[in-house]
Formats: C-alpha cells, structure tokens, sequence
C-alpha cells in the first residue's frame, strides 16, 4: 500500500510584469539538461537553487504534460522521520519514505512525498483502517535541512517549503520580494489500495478534514510495475488537483488586483488551464467526465472557483475564455448532487473506446478535438471548417499512434499535436508560427518512422502543412 501526500506550491513570478529577480534555471518545463542519478553526467543536471538536480522520469512523462517527463530530487532538503503506529500485533504499521520529489512547470508545482506501507492490516481493511494510515503519513515529522528548523506534520510544511522556494531562487541580494508570489494551496492525498480490496472500484475521491484543514483524498487501485494505465491514471489525478488549485489561486490574485488580468502572460496562462481542465481526454483517460463528477460531489467546494472564474471572464475581452468559463458553469449545474461519500469510478468507465467516438459512463460525444474553439480559426483564406476538420484527423490520428509508442514518443506525439491546435486557435497575427512549423515536423518525422501505423497522421500533417503553406 503506497499514500502519497501532494501540496501544491503555485509559483506566479513568471506572471508578472516586473522583475522578480527569479532565476532562470532551468528552463521550465522542459529544462535544458536533464540526467539520472545513476548516469555518469548526472553532476551536469539543471538544479532548482536550494531544492536539488532536476532528474529524468525512469518510465517518461505523461501527456499532456510536458513537465511531467522531469522532477527535482528533493530528499537532500525534505528529511522525513519514520511514523510508526504501536497498536496490538494486528494494527501495528509503519510508513517508509519511498520518494520526495518536487514537480512544476513554471507556475504550477506540487511536492510529493510518498509512503509504502509496511504490516498493513489487509484482513480488517476499512475506511477507518485506511483513514487511519492516511492520517499517519500526513503526520509524518518533516524538517527542511536548509532552513535548520525543527520537525512538523508534513501537512503543514506547504508555507514553509514555499518560502524557501522564493528565496532560494531569488538571485539578486537584496532584491524586494513578496510571499504571495509563492504560496501553498489545498493538499491532497493519494492512496494505492492493492486488491482484492481495490477491485469494486479503480478511483474514489472524498474529502478529510484535519486541524481544521480540508484534505482531497484519492484512492486508486495500485498496478503493478507493468500496469501503465493505473500509472497514467495517478498522474492524471495528481495533476487534476493541482491544475484545479493552480486556477483557484490565479484567479484571486487577479480577484484583489494582485495580478492583472490584462497582462497577456497573464491571460494566456488561465486560457491554457481552462484548456486543460476541459479537455475531452488526457492521455486516453475520459478527463471531462470525471471533472463533472468531481466538482458535482464537492460543490460547495469548487463554487467559489466558478464564481471567481465568471466574474473575471467578465472584465476579459477574449472570448475563447468567456467560453470555456460559460462551459466549466454549466458542467457545475449539470453534475450530480453533492454528496458527503464522494464518488466510485470504475477504470473502464473513464478509459476512451479505442474504435468509437464516445465514451463510456461520460458526458462527451463526438470525435476528440483536443484543441477545441475551431470556431475562432481563421488562417489567410482557407475556409475556417477545412482547416478545423483537418486539425480533428491530426489529433484522432496522433491519439490512436500515441497507444502504440514508446512512452516517450507518446509524450511527444501528444504534446506536439496539442499544441499545434492550440496555436492555430490563435489570430494570425498571434500565432507562433516557428512553434507550428517544429511541431507538425515533430509529427510528421515520428508518423514516418512508424511506417504504415503512422500513415494516417503523416496524411493529416501533410495536409496542415500545404493548408499553411509550410
């Protein structure tokens, strides 16, 4: 039994207008030298300031996410004592630190800190049973080495490791920094339950309160080391929470005047969250359908967010984010009710059919258009619903290749149609057109390599790249 307790650290200094005087290394999210510990380079590693090297992920990262292929080693900072629970031969359980690792893609970053269960109790499993190992790791006596202080829970180290986070990575002596550009949010906690007890259910979120704070629980079916999907889906989950905090936390600032809403870095950075939070599907897992779920259960949780998201698009003169905002409404209003003993999925409920359009025990139908908005495109005198027609192929294309790569070309493949459509959701004038250029090259080199699997998507980029005339 593994328990993964997460908190999320949102890092905003890269949207501000003045100089914040953070370092520029690495170059998030995708840092410019990366090696594993084991490898003789790995003195040449990005580091974080104060936290550790920047190290590869051993089994690649996760679409759509492209900082997922990295972390920073944090175990040189973030010392953890032993939890053991003495109870009677029966209860008796202890907690080993497995990982302390830190995530981010420039704004938001999560730190982790991951628990395996030793003499867990698999004969008197029940929620109090796994309510109790959960509240021992989130008790677990943690230290930051840098800062020299002493021991506390590790659910409230959030402030502290944010702090050291700012000033750590400020470069300039002297430099007038404030707190708030750095700061902790909700936590969760993640827990992999091995079968028989995982086997009536493969996800199920609630919420715990500890000290008068609001924990998300997730529990998942632990897979084995060969078992991608139960992988993919706990990234998913990691990142769900942490993009919903992200966003929350944007949207206040920008609420007390703290961020400027105007500022395009600003703009653009709740547009891509919101893209993120409504996509159809991440990494073949129906990631809309499960949004719906989780904010109806909890929503007296996650109305404050819509509310603030509303009020913002309001005084948003871009209307791609006053229509993503009316859409993440109205899933609010057409979720299930609230309810005080969270939600069961099963996997097969939440992963794409590989042949049909739909998705089973979800809200989405039709064909996967990751990049969404296709009304908003206008390229030179091509007719709007050719192009987006085009764009809908690229993506099917690249999500059915995607199934059959190596982790890392998946990644690629994904990431890299994503963006294309992203892009070309742009105003012309906006666009990056080298980024476009790279990334349908991307795919295309990718497509051809892997012969006749990848024909289909060499066919649509080939099309896209005549389209553009690239």
């Amino acid at each position: 039994m593994f328990v993964t307790v997460q908190i999320p650290i949102i890092d905003v200094r890269p949207l501000l207008a003045q100089q914040t005087c953070r370092d520029v290394l690495p170059s998030w999210p995708r840092p410019d030298r990366v090696f594993a510990g084991s490898s003789p380079k790995h003195h040449r590693s990005n580091y974080v300031r104060g936290l550790g090297a920047v190290r590869p992920r051993l089994k690649g990262g996760v679409a759509p996410w492209l900082s997922e292929s990295f972390y920073v080693d944090v175990q040189g900072l973030v010392r953890v004592g032993r939890q053991v629970n003495r109870g009677d031969r029966s209860e008796s359980v202890s907690a080993q630190p497995v990982y302390r690792n830190f995530y981010t893609d420039g704004v938001t970053g999560r730190l982790e800190v991951c628990f395996r269960f030793l003499g867990w109790n698999y004969r008197n499993n029940s929620k109090r049973n796994e309510d109790r190992v959960k509240m021992l790791a989130i008790q677990a006596p943690v230290r930051l080495r840098a800062l020299g202080d002493k021991a506390g829970p590790l659910i409230e180290v959030g402030e502290r490791f944010a702090k050291h986070l700012l000033s750590s990575t400020t470069i300039s002596p002297g430099a007038s920094v404030q707190e708030w550009w750095v700061q902790p949010g909700t936590p969760a906690v993640i827990t992999e339950i091995p079968p028989p007890w995982s086997l009536n259910f493969q996800l199920r979120q609630r919420w715990l309160v500890y000290s008068g704070m609001r924990i998300s629980s997730w529990d998942l079916a632990q897979g084995d080391e060969s078992d991608d999907a139960a992988r993919r889906l706990r990234v998913h989950v990691s990142r769900l929470h942490a993009d919903l905090v992200a966003i929350e936390t944007v949207l206040g600032l920008c609420e007390n005047r703290r961020l400027d809403v105007a500022f395009r870095p600003v703009e653009s950075h709740i547009l891509r969250l919101l893209d993120l939070l409504l996509r159809p599907s991440r990494h073949g897992f129906a990631s809309i359908s499960l949004l719906a779920r989780v904010l109806g259960h909890a929503r007296d949780v996650y109305d404050d967010i819509i509310g603030t998201t509303t009020s913002i698009a309001g005084s948003i003169d871009n209307p791609k984010i006053v229509e993503r905002v009316d859409r993440l409404s109205e899933m609010i209003k057409d979720a299930s009710q609230p309810s005080s003993r969270g939600i069961l999925v099963r996997i097969e409920e939440l992963i794409m059919a590989r042949n049909e359009n739909t998705i089973s025990g979800g809200n989405f139908h039709g064909p996967v258009n990751q990049g969404e908005g296709g009304a908003h495109m206008q390229v030179g005198g091509v007719a709007p619903a050719q192009l987006r027609e085009l764009i809908e192929q690229m993506t099917a294309a690249a999500g059915e290749l995607a199934k059959d790569l190596p982790d890392e070309q998946a990644v690629a493949v994904e990431d890299a149609a994503a963006g294309v459509s992203r892009e070309l959701e742009q105003e012309a004038s906006e666009r990056n057109e080298r980024g476009v250029r790279a990334r349908l090259k991307t795919l295309f080199e990718i497509a051809s390599e892997a012969g006749t699997a990848g024909a289909s998507l060499a066919g649509a980029v080939s099309a896209i790249q005549a389209i553009l005339g690239m």
